[in-house]
Formats: C-alpha cells, structure tokens, sequence
C-alpha cells in the first residue's frame, strides 16, 4: 500500500511538471530575424584639386660674413700703438686707425728724398740755361764766320755741336734723375702711410696675432677681421629645387634659428649662385645675404626657407595618400578601390604634387588600408574639398 501511494505521487509530480514544461513552450517569444550586415573599412578621402603652387625649398646653412681679412704689415716696425678696440670683438670704422707701426726713420727717408727732388728740379733748370748759352754762342760763331768764312761751311767744331750735344744729355740727365726721385718720394709716402694699419672697411677683429711692443716684418700678420652690416649663408640645393629659384637678388629667404630659448627669423635674398654641382651630393651651392642692424652672428647654424617661383599646373594631394613612391588609391562612385599610377612632380612635408595619374575632382583615398585589394567596397567617412 505505501508503495502505491509513493507511486502515485512520482505520477503527479511527472504530470505537473509536463504541464508546466508545455506552458512554457506555448507562450515562449518568437525570435526575430535580421538580416546578416557587412563589415566595410571606413576611409576619408579629399578631393583632388588643380593648382599652381609656390615652391618652398627648406635647406640649411651656417652664417658667414662677406669678406675676412688678414691684415699684414707691409713696412718693418716696431708697434707703438694699438687702439682702445684692438681687442677681440673690437669694432672699427672704415679707414679707422687699428695700430701703428714706429714711422721714424720713414719721416726721415721722406725729407731726404724730398731734398734730393728739389735738387734734382734745380739741376735740370742749371742744364736748362747752360744749353741756352750754347744756343748763344753758336748764333756768335755763325755771325763772325759770315764775316770771315769767303763762303765755305762752319766746322762743327765751330758751330760748338759737341758742346750743344752734351747740354742736351745734361738735360736728359737731369729729368731722369728728377724722375727717379719723385719715385722716391712716392715710395717714402706710401712707407710712411703703411706704418698705419687702418681698417679697409667696417670690420669687426676676430683674431689677434701681435699686439703692442711687438716687432713686426713685412709680411707678418697682424690680425684678422671680417665685414660688418651684412651677413652670408651658403645653402645646398637640389638640382630640382633651382630650377624654381631665381638669381637676381629678388628671391625673398627666411632664416630661422633658437637664440636665448626663442625662434628668431631674419629675412634676406638670393644673392648669387655657385653654378656648379657637387660630385658626391649633386647639389648646387648658392648665396643668401642678409642686411640690416639686427644680423644673427657670424658661424650660427640656421633653417633657411627660400620663396621660389611657381610650379605648372598640378595636382595637390597629402603626403600620407602616396602609396610607395608613384600610387594613390581612387575611391569611384560605388565607394570602390581604384589603384592608379601617378607621375610625382614634387614633394613637400605635407603635400604630394602630381603632374599626370589623377585629374581634379577624383576623390583620393588618405586613410591607411591594411590589404586594400582592387574594387574592394569602402564605406567613405568624410570627404574633404
């Protein structure tokens, strides 16, 4: 009996819990079903424009002045004196005295070849008058010899033509002499005139080699300066890069350096050009110059930016759309990948200029696809102009 009462209610128990299993199979949800979407790549793209750019060449270069020179003394002498400046970084005016060299026996030689001049202008009017009595007596001998001669001609002993002839070399003499001295004398000015080092133009020294005391011999330098009011900047440039620089003077430059924690710029022009190229790198070399009071100082390293003319016509795209070294990817108007060729005109930090492969108004692809395939589907974000 306990066995079917235990039996009956293993029953009820299955029963109720079938009903409970059906009750929640008949009012379960339905599930809905969506349809499966695919996953595009998302890209940006810019739209290629037609444009006639400014060519930018950046290069570099170290600051120079125009001219440096190594004044040498051209007399010998004792130096007797030096100018408050004569230091390093001492500033001279053009034709300023720098420092002066002992000039005593120079005065000296002057005054004696001066002396000698004037003697020399007399001895040549003493030669002067002695040829004029000549002249007189031989107009004497040809009067007597009219007189007394019957008709016959005069000797030249007679007519005193040896005596003529040498008043005439005395004279000759005497002018050459006169010649002579005067070169003396100019030789003695320009010696006295050298024991004075002045400065040959507005320089600063950079060097020092004798100093007060010092005895200096022809030819033993002095010290070394170099230009002031302008300052120099020899940069490279690509063969490519000249092509758009102009050489006359007009070609704006900016220079760019830290000095004291702050970027500092001047501004200057293309003075000139090597006209050659480089065997090892193949550049060209070419001059900026740069004027006014405020110059960067002479040896400082410098960014140099130079304006050149203008390119044809071209394409302009970002840097960062150029895939390897001549292809872009064109996004067509079913969102598709195209894969063109381009012929690369120039390049800048930013820019990519194309002379042919894209026409204006394609939409060029600047996002970074990890394996873009040809025709593949994108999905485009955004589209620049």
């Amino acid at each position: 009996m306990k066995k079917l009462i235990q039996l009956i209610l293993v029953l009820v128990i299955i029963g109720v819990a079938l009903l409970i299993a059906k009750r929640l199979i008949d009012t379960r949800p339905e599930a809905v079903k969506k349809p499966v979407e695919r996953s595009l790549p998302v890209v940006e793209v810019i739209t290629a424009k037609q444009t006639e750019p400014e060519v930018s060449v950046i290069t570099q270069g170290a600051f120079s002045a125009p001219r440096e020179s190594t004044l040498s003394a051209q007399v010998n002498g004792e130096i007797v004196y030096v100018s408050d400046q004569f230091e390093v970084g001492g500033i001279f005016k053009k034709g300023e005295a720098i420092l002066k060299l002992d000039d005593t026996d120079y005065k000296t030689t002057l005054v004696s070849t001066q002396a000698a001049e004037s003697q020399a202008q007399a001895a040549i009017k003493d030669a002067e008058v002695a040829l004029e009595m000549e002249k007189a007596r031989v107009a004497q001998a040809k009067r007597d010899w009219e007189k007394l001669g019957r008709g016959k001609e005069p000797s030249a002993l007679l007519l005193r033509k040896p005596q003529i002839a040498a008043a005439e070399s005395r004279i000759l003499s005497a002018k050459a002499n006169l010649e002579q001295t005067r070169a003396n004398v100019t030789q003695a000015m320009r010696n006295l005139d050298r024991a004075m080092i002045k400065a040959p133009y507005d320089c600063q020294i950079s060097m020092k080699q004798l100093d007060l005391g010092s005895l200096a011999a022809v030819g033993a330098p002095l010290c070394t300066v170099f230009e002031l009011g302008s300052v120099e900047a020899r940069v490279p440039i690509t063969q490519e890069d000249a092509g758009y620089i102009t050489v006359d003077g007009t070609t704006e430059v900016t220079a760019s350096a830290m000095v004291g924690g702050k970027m500092k710029e001047w501004t200057g022009v293309i003075e000139r050009s090597e006209n050659r190229i480089d065997p090892q790198t193949r550049s060209t070399f070419m001059i900026a110059q740069f004027e006014g009071a405020e110059l960067p100082p002479v040896g400082m390293f410098a960014k140099i930016e130079i304006l050149g003319g203008k390119m044809e016509p071209v394409i302009s795209i970002p840097r960062i759309a150029l895939i390897g070294q001549n292809k872009v990817i064109v996004i067509n108007e079913e969102n598709q990948v195209n894969f063109k060729e381009v012929q690369v005109s120039r390049t800048s930090d930013k820019e990519v200029f194309l002379s042919g492969g894209v026409i204006a108004g394609e939409r060029v692809c600047v996002t970074v696809l990890n394996t873009p395939m040809e025709g593949m589907e994108v999905q485009v974000l955004a589209e620049q102009e």
